[in-house]
């Protein structure tokens, strides 16, 4: 089962196979736009719009947004006797979110139809589920609410006054739903979730997580999307979306949002890492330029969504990517979101590219993004034949730069020394740079030291060859294939470094030809 929350396609969000895109088109929308016709009801019927700003499948037609000065430009200042003038009020506009259009439901009919209603300050659901499949539902949303209000910034208020809140449906029989009046135009039954305003319905899974997840995933589009000038492109909007969805729920009710889950039972039925393992063993490795090219049609399918949500998750949390990647959030319901992306990434786009493949193809539950996190340092070239260069390998952490430029087509010795601990059990693992061949990760003894090439120049959107990893150990003659700063790690899982300790030791000698 997967979930599809329909939303428009705008022709001008065709981004380039460049990662530019995110900067410069980003956000003519890049990191959705303009659908035709109304989708049919589920019932077959044509369905008038509502109202102009409602457009295919459940988004808002971007309308001019007001904006809010909070500081006035400053006059220049007269040199002669000032005249001090009250403030004028007029001059700041007020920003208001659009008022609750929601419709009343009857819900006398629906408790005679047995449909079951329950309310909280943040959402009222109607379900045609038992009471008790709908324990811990509502406060899922109302702990949401303010993590959405922390990470994006909080709703502006509306004209009336009264409080944001979202009315839910979930559903384990669509013709019910349909036959009380209750289903909005929208989705064919193949979808599993959509939103439209303030409103979004949602299909009852096979597991009660992954019901919650979606529940989660929909309140977020609709808390994203409150303010018509909210333009953000697809991978940004459902991989969003899919961050504050995974979630966890400890005994006493608490939700925490925006987890790496560690495992698949953790998180049963929502499955993407294994969908994104899926993909890269049959050679579908979504590089970042693919992932911000995303249309909305092409989430009909699970795979983008798990791109989405990976790629959302490693910005957002990699020490180095996620002050620039949050600060996008805090300006996406002003309309800043283009202008903001074009500041903050066009000095990462680079790095980007290039760690974002690293990561994701070898992406794990519970991978440690921040020890895994690269330092880039460019390299310089050994000057001559016998020259070489030393560099320490800390077990604990990913790929480091060993500050040596290696040279397409030139000969190289890697000589390594040293005792690493990879594993604090009742028997610590030590391992050499040649491995512990008892056991292997991504088919390398563990423990084993390994090296990969970063392409130079950088900024090639089509170069995969920093994926060439080079299998290493105490002393390795290789020829590099490409020319690039040299980086090297010692082979491990990536959910297993934080109980690594130790470093080897290893010198790169340029050979003659």
């Amino acid at each position: 089962m997967r979930p599809v929350c329909l939303k428009p396609v705008d022709s001008r969000r065709s981004c380039s196979r460049s990662l530019r895109c995110f900067i410069a088109c980003a956000c003519c929308g890049i990191l959705a736009g303009c659908g035709a016709a109304e989708p049919p009801r589920p019932d077959g019927r044509p369905t008038p719009k509502p109202q102009s700003q409602v457009k295919k499948n459940g988004k808002r037609r971007p309308q001019p947004q007001p904006k809010v000065e909070t500081e006035l430009a400053e006059e220049p200042r007269p040199t002669g006797p000032q005249t001090v003038e009250e403030p004028q009020a007029s001059k700041i506009q007020a920003i208001h979110r659009p008022n609750d259009t929601r419709l009343k439901r009857d819900d006398v009919k629906l408790t005679e139809r047995g449909f079951v209603k329950v309310s909280s300050q943040r959402i009222i659901l109607y379900s045609d589920l038992p009471a008790q499949e709908l324990n811990g539902l509502s406060e899922g949303v109302d702990q949401l609410y303010p993590a959405l209000e922390a990470y994006f910034g909080p709703l502006p208020p509306d004209r009336a006054g009264t409080p944001y809140q979202m009315t839910g449906y979930l559903m384990s029989d669509v013709e019910r739903f349909r036959a009380a009046g209750i289903l909005s135009e929208g989705p064919a039954q193949s979808h599993e979730g959509w939103y439209l305003g303030n409103e979004f319905w949602w299909n009852r899974q096979a597991t009660p997580y992954y019901t919650r997840h979606l529940m989660l995933h929909e309140a977020t589009h609709c808390f994203m999307h409150v303010m018509p000038s909210v333009d953000c492109p697809p991978w940004y909007v459902e991989g969003m979306a899919e961050l504050f969805g995974t979630h966890s729920r400890d005994e006493q009710g608490k939700y925490l949002f925006g987890i790496f889950p560690s495992s698949s039972d953790q998180s049963p039925g929502w499955s993407r890492v294994n969908v994104l393992q899926d993909e890269i063993a049959a050679g579908k490795l979504a590089d970042a330029d693919q992932i911000l090219a995303f249309k909305f049609d092409d989430y009909a399918r699970l795979p983008p969504y798990a791109w989405s949500w990976a790629f959302c998750h490693f910005l957002n949390n990699h020490p180095r990517y996620q002050v620039p990647f949050r600060k996008l959030a805090k300006g996406m319901m002003s309309g800043g979101f283009a202008a903001q992306a074009t500041e903050l990434f066009q000095p990462l786009l680079a790095d980007i590219r290039d760690e974002w493949l690293l990561f994701a193809s070898q992406i794990q539950y519970a991978h440690d993004i921040e020890r895994s996190a690269i330092e880039f340092q460019p390299g310089l070239e050994l000057a001559a034949p016998g020259k070489s260069s030393a560099m320490e390998i800390l077990a604990a952490r990913g790929w480091q730069s060993s500050r040596v430029s290696l040279i397409a087509g030139r000969k190289y010795r890697v000589r390594a020394t040293g005792r690493v601990t990879l594993a604090t059990t009742t028997k610590p693992w030590i391992s050499e740079p040649q491995g512990i061949s008892i056991r292997y990760f991504a088919g390398q003894p563990l423990g084993r030291l390994m090296g990969t090439i970063r392409p130079e120049p950088t900024g090639d959107a089509t170069n995969r060859d920093i994926l060439k990893l080079i299998p290493l150990g105490p002393n390795t003659t290789f020829v590099a294939t490409h020319t690039g700063t040299f980086y090297l790690r010692l082979n491990d899982a990536w959910n297993e470094l934080a109980d690594n300790a130790g470093d080897v030791q290893a010198e790169i000698e340029l050979l003659a030809d």
